[in-house]
């Protein structure tokens, strides 16, 4: 994609949106959980599955290692 943040999909394409030790490397949260929220449907479902214990690796960058409390703010 070109722009994380502007996922090119029409919005409420998807029954379930997945994705697996991406948020870590996401720099601005607050743009991309609203974007996957977007393509996800109505009463869908956003998974994400985050790494907590993981040692630092950037690809490009490493930002965020969050706790159950802090997916529950976002």
């Amino acid at each position: 994609m070109e722009d994380l943040y502007a996922i090119p999909v029409d919005s409420e394409s998807f029954e379930i949106v997945v994705s697996a030790n991406v948020i870590e490397h996401v720099e601005e949260l607050w743009r991309w959980v609203p974007a996957l929220a977007r393509v996800c449907r109505r009463g869908g479902k956003v998974i994400t599955i985050n790494p907590i214990s993981w040692g630092f690796h950037e690809a490009p960058v490493d930002c965020w290692r969050i706790y159950p409390d802090g997916m529950k703010a976002l």
